[in-house]
This record gives structure tokens, sequence and C-alpha cells, in this order.
């Protein structure tokens, strides 16, 4: 029979699993998803500290908000939230909490990742739509008990790989002391040992081994103090480490000789130095289980704690998929229940009326995270979109495409679109700075723009010290960082180009990667020459069309136009009229498939909103 004392003298081996799976393609699809924006991370009961350590580790290496959350935390908090990642940790997926936060985030628009030890064919059928990346992660050596042990510092080093952190420093076969405790504890900890903090308070509530409160050390001098004075039988548990140092010891100088303190360190600094405390903390069980004769790998369930368990809950929390107008309000930062619902509404019905009576002359297409999904975009587009675009082009009208790529985007089109095609098939290339049919060929070399150069001067300390990468091909620059998000290396390029003297350059942020071009440049500009080129209406489609995303100008220039993704909050525009779990490009699919022939012409017939119920 697996004891605890098993469980834990199965972390080394776990986490040196933990090291090696799962492969980089999951980490790298992972790491795209959770690159720009708020993070939610969604955890239930023993995979709490898991999720306070990506917290933790989102909002230091992505300056971005983040948060740890339970799934009625997430469930109750998403009609308020506007965009972000839903970071979901949960061992094996399968607890309707968990399944219900995911539904919940997916009708809201939100990506979701998800961290288990299941493979995507062995999860709920929601956990395949594109909103959606699993990670799969090894399993514990053996199995967890009831408490989660192994499987929470997998999770914990999976996480550290997905935000590129090096924890290999680790030290595992350490000697792990259980101090002396009482059965009323205050921990004490920084920001580093926020996840150990968490464990501890966990694992000895779900057991029942002690009353634990968690707090920080400025905290602890606002009226705590009070608490720990009239309660002798307190232990003071203060968690420790390089960063919080020098703290800890002037709070602990403090505190009067009686009070029991308790130290847990570590002399490690860093991400490595906080796993090294959540390892410290997982074994703070033992003593107080011995001395209480509970057996922490399975102590007894009382029947109410199933019921509990079990307990149904979901038509509590009613979630729809958003709709049309769902989405513009969130762009707008109006609540979903806002009064000008209605204005959205008569809109949307306004431009659907004005779409439907339009000559489509032609369709111009963003193509990453459009026409291929993201973490997908050096495959070819699927048959599905394959097959889309052909029936367009058999409708007999131009297919464009708006992209910040070169060559490869020429190369992977002349792969699949038949040659009698490629006259019609119009490519603005470099963001619309290169213009050319796919029936021409490439040109072999550009003159590369003298404002770029000048840019790439000025961040040149930035790429020598590696922390960006720069590539310009003729009037088109490219930035990279495997450190700094997207919208700090755009927000990089465009502060350096405000230097006097001003650049004239745009700044494109795309979902992976910043584009620089010249400021009379731009997808825009390519719709403009395209629309004079084929006359009548263009049917525009991207995924980026918020304010300051990469489709946003291309989006904004022309009233027919739709996005598979993040819409703007303009009512005349620029709507998404998928349903709310599809994006990109199955929502390109669903686009697609409503340009008709009617009488000779091609149509674009939007879908009717549904009717909403009237209150008195």
């Amino acid at each position: 029979m697996t004891t605890y004392e098993d469980e834990l003298s199965g972390l080394p081996s776990a986490f040196r699993a933990a090291l090696n799976e799962p492969a980089d393609d999951q980490l790298r699809a992972a790491r795209e998803f959770l690159a720009g924006g708020p993070v939610y991370a969604v955890a239930s009961g023993g995979a709490a500290p898991a999720a306070r350590l990506a917290a933790d580790l989102h909002s230091r290496f992505r300056s971005a908000p983040a948060d740890a959350v339970s799934p009625l935390n997430f469930v109750q908090k998403a009609p308020r939230l506007d965009t972000g990642t839903v970071l979901i940790l949960s061992a094996r997926a399968k607890h309707p909490d968990t399944t219900f936060a995911a539904r919940v985030a997916l009708n809201s628009g939100f990506r979701v990742v998800l961290i288990t030890q299941r493979s995507i064919n062995d999860l709920d059928p929601l956990y395949k739509s594109a909103l959606v990346t699993v990670v799969t992660i090894p399993a514990p050596n053996g199995s967890d008990g009831f408490l989660a042990t192994q499987s929470v510092l997998i999770m914990s080093v999976i996480v550290a790989r997905i935000y590129n952190q090096d924890v290999s420093s680790v030290p595992l076969n350490a000697k792990v002391e259980t101090p002396p405790l009482t059965r009323r504890l205050l921990v004490v900890a920084g920001d580093s040992e926020a996840a150990a903090a968490t464990d501890i308070e966990v694992r000895l509530h779900e057991l029942g081994l002690a009353d634990v409160q968690v707090t920080d050390y400025r905290n602890l001098a606002h009226g705590r103090h009070v608490g720990l004075a009239r309660r002798e039988d307190t232990t003071v548990v203060f968690l420790v480490s390089p960063s919080s140092r020098a703290l800890a010891d002037r709070t602990r100088a403090t505190l009067p000789e009686q009070v029991n303190v308790v130290e847990l360190s570590t002399d490690i600094g860093g991400l490595a130095g906080s796993l090294e405390l959540l390892i410290r903390a997982m074994h703070v069980p033992e003593s107080l289980a011995a001395a209480q004769g509970v057996q922490p790998h399975r102590p007894k369930v009382p029947a109410f704690g199933r019921d509990l368990y079990h307990l149904p809950f979901k038509r509590l929390f009613p979630s729809k998929p958003l709709d049309p107008v769902a989405r513009k309000l969130r762009a707008a930062g109006l609540p979903l229940d806002s009064t000008e619902r209605s204005i959205y509404r008569d809109a949307y019905a306004q431009w659907r009326k004005q779409s439907m009576v339009a000559d489509v002359s032609g369709v111009l297409l963003d193509y990453d995270g459009t026409c291929v999904e993201t973490r997908h975009r050096w495959e070819l587009p699927t048959q599905e979109i394959q097959n889309a675009l052909l029936h367009v082009l058999e409708l007999g009208i131009g297919v464009g495409f708006a992209s910040g790529r070169g060559k490869s985007l020429h190369r992977d089109l002349r792969a699949w679109v038949p040659a009698e095609h490629w006259s019609r098939v119009w490519l603005g290339l470099h963001n619309g700075t290169l213009r050319l049919t796919l029936d021409q060929e490439m040109p072999q070399t550009q003159p590369e723009n003298p404002n770029l150069q000048s840019l790439r001067e000025r961040l040149a300390p930035f790429e020598i010290a590696t922390t960006i990468s720069v590539e310009i091909s003729g009037d088109q620059m490219t930035l990279g960082s495997d450190t700094l998000s997207v919208a700090a290396l755009s927000a990089l390029a465009s502060t350096v180009a405000a230097h006097a003297p001003l650049l004239p350059i745009r700044v494109q942020a795309s979902a992976h990667s910043v584009d620089i071009i010249p400021a009379d440049g731009g997808k825009d500009t390519y719709l403009i020459w395209l629309r004079e080129h084929w006359g009548g209406e263009v049917l525009v489609v991207g995924d980026q069309g918020n304010l300051g995303g990469n489709d946003f100008a291309m989006l904004a220039a022309a009233p027919l136009s739709v996005s598979v993704d993040r819409c703007s909050a303009d009512p005349t525009r620029c709507w998404n009229v998928a349903a709310a779990d599809r994006i990109g490009p199955a929502a390109l699919a669903y686009a697609l498939s409503l340009l008709q022939t009617r009488r000779g012409r091609v149509r674009f017939l939007p879908p009717a909103l549904q009717r909403e119920a009237v209150t008195t």
C-alpha cells in the first residue's frame, strides 16, 4: 500500500520526469496562448499551489495581471472580465467543477490552457475547441493519495518550463526535518514563498490537522499581532528565501521570545528556491499527522464530504455563449447587461441589412490566426479552409491576403492553390508593402529601408544583449523575444522610434511577434489599393480587430469587415458573427460559408440575432 512517506520519497523522480516531459511543441503552444494579457489560473484543492505559482510567474515574466482562483470564483468573475487566458490545472480534469469552469471560459470567448495528466483524446469533447491547448504531463510514480503531492510538483515544474525558467538546480535529496508544530499556525511568507504557503494551508486544512492563516510580512503588522499575543498556542511559520531574508529577520527580531517561531528556508534564489520551499512544505503534515493518528494518504472521509464533492450547482450560474452584440460590449468595456446593448443590437441589424445588399468583388484575409491557427502557422491550412477558399475563387471573385509574412506565404499558397487560380490570388506581403499576385515570382532581393536601419541602430543594445531578435526584409522589420511579451516589444519599438529625429514607421503587433513597416504602408493601405483594382465591396477578415491589434486599421477601413477573434467597439463594422467557441480558422470557415450567389451577384449574408426575452 502506498503511504504518504512513499509519495514524498517519490518527489525527486517526479521532478526529473517533469523536466523531460511533455514535448516542447505542447509547451510552445501553451506559451503562445499565455503570451500576453491577463491570466486566470484555475485550480481546486491540492492543485492551488501550482495555480498560485503560475499566477506569480505570469505577472513577473509577462508584466500582465494574473490571479489564482477556484473554479467557482472564476465562474462568478467571468461575466465581468474583458480579455485573458484561463489556465486550468487539474491532474485528471474529470470533476464537474473543472469542466464547468472550462465551459464558461469558452462561452465567454477566453482561450484555455489545460495542464493535466490526460491526453486530449481522453478528455471531454469541449477541450477539442480551437480555443484550447492541452499540455499532457507525466503521471506520478505510483499514484497520489488523498493529497495531491507528486502531481502538484509536476504541474509546478511544467509551469516553470512554460515560462522558460530553468529549475534544474533545485536540491532533490536534501533531508527535510519536520518542525514541531501546534494546532494553530500563522504562516508568514513573501511573494517568492506564496506557493509553499498555499500548500501548507491546503494540506493541513484538508486533513483537519491544524487551523492555518496565511499572511505576508507586513500584513502581520496590521492587527494580526494582537491575536498572536492573545493565543500563545499559535506557531508562527516563517517561509524565507534570499529575497525575503532581510525583512524576515527584522520582523522576527520584533517578536517576543515566548512566541513559538519555526522557519522553513532556502538559500537558493528565484524560482528554484520557490520550488525547494514547496517540497519542504509538503513534509509539514508529517509530525502533526503522526501525533493525531491520521494517515495523510488515506484519511477517513465523512459521508457529507462526498455529497459536497458531487454537489450540482451549474444551474445556479447559467452561462450563454457570447453573441455578436456581447462581443462588442466587451470590446467597449461595457457590462453584458449594459443599457447600451440595445444600441449595439440596432447597429448590428443595420450592418447586417447593408451587408446583404453589397456586391462583393473579393475577400481580403489576414493569414496567421485567421487562415491558420497561430500555433500551427508553419503548416498549410486545414482541408476545411482550403475548400472554403477554393469555393470563394469558384464564385468568380478575387481572394487577397494581407500578412506580415513574405516568401513563406507565397510558397505555402502555391503548394495547394491550383495554378489556374493563381492570377486571382493577390498578396500584400510584409504587411502590404510588397504587392504581387500568386502567379508572379517573388523578387530575389529588396533594398532595406533606411528608416528601419536607423531603428535597428537604436535597438542595438537590446539585440546585442540577446533580449530581442531583429530581422529586416525589405520594408519590414520583425522583432521577437524569448523574455519580453509582444506588448513589451511593441512598446519598446514605439518608444525608441519616437526619439528625435522621429522615424516615420508603424508598429504592428501580432499574437506572436512585432512587425515594423514604413508609415505609409500597412494592411489598410493595401486594402484601399486592392479595392481600386477589384471595384465593388471587399469582405475583409482578420483576427486582431481590437484597438492596438495588427488588423485594427484594416478592419476599420471597410464597413464590410469581420473578425474571427477580437473585434473593435465600432458599431458600424468589424463584427464577430461566429459562435463563441469558434475562433480563427473555424470562425473563418463559417464566415466564408455566408458568401452566397444571388442573381449572379455575390452577397455576404450574416446571421440574424436571436430574439431576447422581454422583461416587464
